[in-house]
This record gives structure tokens, sequence and C-alpha cells, in this order.
């Protein structure tokens, strides 16, 4: 495929990305100070911003936990570090498909842009009239429900069968509370983020990564009582402990928006945009449309059907023509590379043979032959040569080297590292043997007398009471030799009576709440719990018939997650450690001096 020329060591991106003394911007004398620098040079105010432009689909992947301005400062000057470097091998970079077709979809899509900014956006802006009509007609769209972000922490209470266990939660969670508050009052001043970290991975032994952001929350979708709670708060500040049917919640909140109707004024500029927006469209949708119809581009049917029918076979008729847009010719291995990094999707191979050449041929003309005729109708124009795009195209080559470079690095390294060795598996193993226990399992004997009748709590109160002499009296009858199964079935009701009282195994923490299974562990087999005790309104005597486990899982049975596990720990020890040395390298210096200036990656997604 003959790709436009890209040229990759022009002495313009040589200046702008090893230059000791200006930023990609070119800020001139008088304009802010720079944010920070590194060894490539000063990073303005406006290398940021396109930075975060060409990252754009990255960081809406990472919501809600955007990384910090300092952060992404960090990686510009990574990738600042990569690109350079790229550009100068860039003979052997340009061969590689993810690389090629890479940097020429960047040059089609700020064509695009381009032509859509200069062409295709109409000139005039809407009248007033045109956007009060809209207003109207659009009411709804307006109303702003509100909506809330947070982080929680939250008290299971799913499986407390007592009230008991609920209450050891509830004080667990106001312990918690407290800890985060210190002196404070729920909803009494901004609670700072360590704290309130540090106080809910006390409380449940989870890292602060199981208490990112969660949300923004629309009114409405979750529970009234959470969401009350949250309107309630501003921004940094600490709920009470919230309880539901479903445990205790604790929330910091993040953001919230209350509910409101905009006005005509407030939401003019976005009616504005809307209809530019739809004028625009429209005009896209017309150029695409000539575009397509144009002698220009050419699609060979014949050779697409080949293609397809050998579409996964390497280095067939790697050069035979599957179509033209202009100058540019595309070949089977064009295509195919293209594949590679930018698949069709699920394809169903049993669909009529006219639909998959159909799907085909719409990829090839929707993705590569029109996109290629936006650019050269673009580069006509001129507007791939002004200074917008040039800057534009400049931190997307410069962000999608640096991140293939990073990756390729990051890659190589991971397929230098040693196999896992069988040591290595051993001495995890036996660092985490509780890892790698089974659950234990009890099977028990009950014996449940349901209480009589009673409406009034002091009724129901001596009804118990009264079921616990029953109880106790059938563990005298079971003492002075009648049968188990028959003393059960004398005593109990419901399910225990069917089987003689014997449960299935039961997981430790199933069924009963904390307490009872503190007293359940304690018996040797064959024993009987020394006293009844109240269960879901009945009273219930239990024996362990049988204990099993917790059994420890073999070293080899174990071996294939041990290994994963510590590929995975591998990969993450080994990428924090390139940024390190990369970022050392980079020299980067301030890169929290600029912060007051700097947009969060936020405010680009909203």
């Amino acid at each position: 495929m003959e790709l436009p020329a890209m040229n990759p060591l022009s002495s313009l991106l040589l200046t702008l990305i090893l230059s000791l003394s200006h930023g990609i911007s070119g800020v001139a004398e008088g304009e802010p100070p720079p944010l920070a620098r590194d060894r490539l040079g000063p990073i303005y105010d406006q290398d940021y911003h396109l930075y975060v432009r060409a990252r754009f689909e990255d960081l809406k992947r990472m919501r809600p936990n955007l990384p910090s301005p300092s952060e992404i400062l960090e990686d510009f000057s990574i990738h600042r570090l990569l690109a350079a470097k790229a550009e100068v091998q860039f003979a052997s970079w340009e061969k590689l498909p993810e690389v090629r077709w890479g940097l020429w979809g960047l040059e089609c899509g700020e064509s695009e842009n381009r032509l859509i900014e200069e062409v295709l956006r109409p000139a005039e802006d809407p009248s007033p009239e045109e956007i009060e009509r809209y207003y109207r007609e659009h009411r709804a769209n307006f109303a702003r429900v509100g909506s809330f972000s947070i982080r929680r922490v939250f008290f299971d209470a799913t499986r407390c069968e007592a009230e008991s266990c609920r209450k050891d939660l509830e004080r667990k969670a106001r312990e918690t509370l407290a800890k985060m508050l210190g002196d404070k009052k729920p909803g009494d001043g901004e609670v700072p983020l360590e704290d309130f970290l540090a106080a809910a991975t006390w409380a449940t032994g989870s890292p602060t990564s199981a208490f990112q952001v969660s949300g923004p929350h629309s009114l409405g979708k979750l529970s009234r009582a959470l969401e009350e709670a949250a309107m309630a708060l501003e921004p940094g500040e600490v709920s009470d402990v919230i309880p539901t049917k479903f445990g205790f919640h604790i929330l910091r909140l993040e953001t919230k928006e209350a509910p409101r109707l905009l006005s005509l004024e407030e939401a003019a500029p976005s009616i504005l945009e809307t209809l530019k927006y739809r004028k625009t469209h429209d005009n896209l949708i017309g150029l695409r449309a000539r575009l397509r119809a144009s002698e220009t581009l050419k699609v060979r049917g014949d050779t697409l059907a080949a293609f397809v029918a050998s579409a996964t076979m390497e280095g067939v008729n790697d050069a035979a023509p599957l179509g033209e847009a202009g100058p540019l010719k595309i070949a089977f291995k064009d295509l195919r590379d293209l594949l590679k990094i930018r698949p069709l999707g699920v394809i169903d191979d049993e669909q009529p043979r006219e639909r998959l050449l159909e799907t085909y041929r719409t990829h090839l003309v929707e993705r590569v032959l029109l996109p290629e005729l936006i650019r050269q109708d673009a580069a006509r124009q001129g507007f791939t040569s002004d200074a917008t795009y040039e800057q534009r195209y400049r931190m997307d080559r410069l962000a999608l080297l640096g991140k293939l470079l990073f990756q390729h690095e990051l890659k190589t390294r991971i397929a230098a590292l040693p196999p896992i060795s069988a040591t290595e598996v051993r001495e995890y193993y036996e660092a985490h043997l509780e890892d790698f226990k089974t659950k234990p399992q009890y099977i028990l004997r009950e014996i449940a007398v349901q209480p009589r009748d009673a409406t009034r709590p002091s009724e129901m109160e001596f009804a118990l009471r009264e079921a616990e002499e029953k109880a106790l009296q059938a563990l005298v009858e079971i003492q002075a030799g009648t049968p188990e199964e028959e003393v059960v079935r004398k005593w109990s009701k419901g399910e225990e009576t069917s089987r003689g009282g014997v449960t299935p195994p039961l997981i430790v923490g199933s069924r009963y709440p904390k307490p009872i299974w503190d007293t359940i562990l304690a018996l040797p087999v064959g024993t009987w719990t020394p006293r009844p005790f109240r269960h879901l309104g009945r009273v219930v005597a239990a024996k362990v018939v049988e204990a099993n486990g917790p059994d420890q899982r073999s070293l080899s049975g174990s071996s294939a997650e041990i290994t994963v596990n510590l590929h995975l720990r591998r990969q993450v020890e080994e990428k924090a450690r390139l940024r390190g040395e990369l970022l050392r390298e980079s020299g980067l210096e301030d890169a929290s001096i600029g912060a007051v200036r700097m947009l969060m990656p936020d405010d680009y997604l909203r």
C-alpha cells in the first residue's frame, strides 16, 4: 500500500520533540511559565491540553478513576522520551502494522476534524428563535434529576440470621466511622481521603483499591436511604452509618448535582452546539455520500471475494489489489494487517456468502477508502498543513508512538523473564497456605422446638423460655438412651423431622451467625451444644455429627493457579519498574508547579 509520506524525521517535528528550549506549543514570550520541565525541554499548558485530547479515549475508559494532572504530566514526559527514540529508529517502526496504520488513522481523523471545523460546520449560528423553539420542544431534556458519586464502605448483613449478628456489624461500622471522623461529627466538614481509606482498610482488610469512586449515580437508581444520605453531604464529607436491609453503609461524597430544570439561558449554549452539530453531521453525511459515489473510489469485487476466501492465509496473494481511493491502492496484505488491529468483530461464517462479502466491502469502504478520500480532500484545501492540524497531529503522534513503544518494551521485558520455577511456586504456596485451604464443612443434627403462638413481646419471651425447657428435656431423653431420631421427630417441626434432624454439609459461617458458630466449632464430634440457642424464632439444640476440614489443597493441585498469580504479579511489578526507570531517564522536574492551571481530565469528559 502506498501510504502518504509521513516525514518521520522532519525538522519541524524534531524541533518540537527534541528541542531543549521550547515546548510543543511554542508559547510566546510573556505567556505563563511552563507546567514542568524534563530533559527534552519545558512542558507548557498547551502541551498538556493537547496530550489529554490525544488520550481522550483511553482516559474515558478509566472513568471515574482518572489519573491526576501530575500523573498525566509524568505519562507525557515518558511518552515524549519514547516518541523521540521511535523517531530516531523509525525505519524499523514503520513496518509494524500498528504504527503504520495507527499514524495513517491519526492523519485521517485530524483531517476530518479540520474539514468539520472550517467547511462542514455552519458559519452562522442558529437564531435566538430557533434556540428558544428547540428549548420548548425538548424541555424534558433539560431536567436534571440530580446525581452524586461516592466512595463506600459496606458491612454485609445478608448472611446474618440473628439480630445479634446485625448488632455486631453495626457496632463495627460505628467504630470504623469514629476512626474516620476523629473529633468531627458526620457531615461536619471534609474528611481527608487518607483517613477514610485507612479506616476502611482497617475495618474490612481490603486494599484501598476496593474503595474507588462509584458513580455518578442518577437519583432514583440506588436505595432512598443512600441517596438521601449522599445528597445531604457536601463533597469530602462522610455520612453517618446508614442501615439498610442488606447491611450498613458509610459514604464519602465525592461530587453531587442537585435536581433542577435548566433555564433557557443556561441551556442555550448546549442547544446552540446541538443545532450546529446536527447541521454539521448532515453536511458530513453529504460529503461522505458524494465521495462514496466518486469515480476515485473503487472496490475490486472479484479480488475481494478471493480475499474473504483466504483472509486467514498469510502470504497468499499479498499484492492482489482490493480497492482504490485516488492514488491510494489497497492490497490483500494491507487489509489483512488492518484487520489485526481493527477487527470486524464477531463474524458468522455460516451467513450467506453475499452477506459476508458485503460485510467486508462495507469495512473496506467505510474504514479505509472513505477516510482516505476525506484526508485527500482536506489536503487539497490546505487544512493538513495549517498550524492547528500540525499541532494536533504532532501530539497524537507523540502519544501513539510513546504508548506503542512502552507496550513493546514491556512485552519484551516480560518475555525475557525466566519461567516461573517450581521453587517459586513452592515458596508462594508455603507462604500463603491459608489461601489454599478448603472451607471447613460441618454436618449437624438439630432439634428445633417451635414456641407456642404469641402476639405481644412479653408473651413471646415466655413462649421462647418454655421452648428452651422443652429442648433441654429433649436432651435429657437422649442422655437416657432414647434414639436421637425419635427425639427429633417428637420435639421438632418442619424439615428437621424428615431427615432426622441431620443437615446437609454446612460451610462454616452459613446458616448460623458467628457467635453460634464459635460455640459449634469448640465442640468435639458427637457432642451437643451445652445449651439450646435461639435462631429464627425457634429454639435449637445442635450436635456435631461430622466435621470436615479445612483441608489443605495440595501443591500439585494449586500450582497452575499459583503460576498465573505469579505471572500477573511479575507483569505489574515489571510495568512499575519500567515506568520508574523511564521517568528517571526523562528527568521530569516540578511536575506539580502548574497543577493549579491544569484542567482535570474529567473536565474534558463531561
